[in-house]
């Protein structure tokens, strides 16, 4: 994987993950009457901007549940890596760590779970190959 791509896979993730911090199921009482739950603004109504940004909020929730997916399917040892490494990239800083693993095994298990999600990403088209790289 050349330094490009791995930038491409990490900028997926780090979204994912934020993504993933974002969503969480509640429990207890609906945030909304459930009379309203269905309802949505006439897109005639909807600025360019806000319509722009409702877009992106449906595609970064696609990609987030795309990469969730994705992600399941790796080792336990893949995952925490990555958990891990995914919580010290968001604040930039090396708070998190693992009880199980030095920083070293943390380090290659997250270069394995790269390496082992590239070619999934690509296949679910979420990351393109321009065509003088293929």
């Amino acid at each position: 994987m050349t330094l490009d791509e791995s930038n491409l896979v990490d900028d997926l993730l780090v979204s994912s993950h934020r993504w993933q911090e974002v969503y969480a199921v509640r429990l207890g009482l609906p945030r909304c009457d459930s009379t309203c739950r269905a309802y949505q603004l006439p897109v005639d109504r909807l600025s360019a901007d806000e319509a722009a940004a409702i877009s992106d909020l449906k595609i970064w929730k696609r990609n987030g549940e795309t990469v969730d997916a994705l992600v399941e399917g790796l080792t336990w040892q893949q995952r925490a890596g990555l958990q891990t490494t995914l919580r010290n990239k968001r604040i930039g800083y090396d708070v998190f760590k693992s009880e199980r693993f030095s920083k070293e095994e943390i380090h290659i298990f997250f270069q394995q779970a790269k390496e082992a999600l590239y070619p999934k990403f690509v296949a679910r088209g979420l990351i393109k190959i321009s065509a003088e790289a293929a």
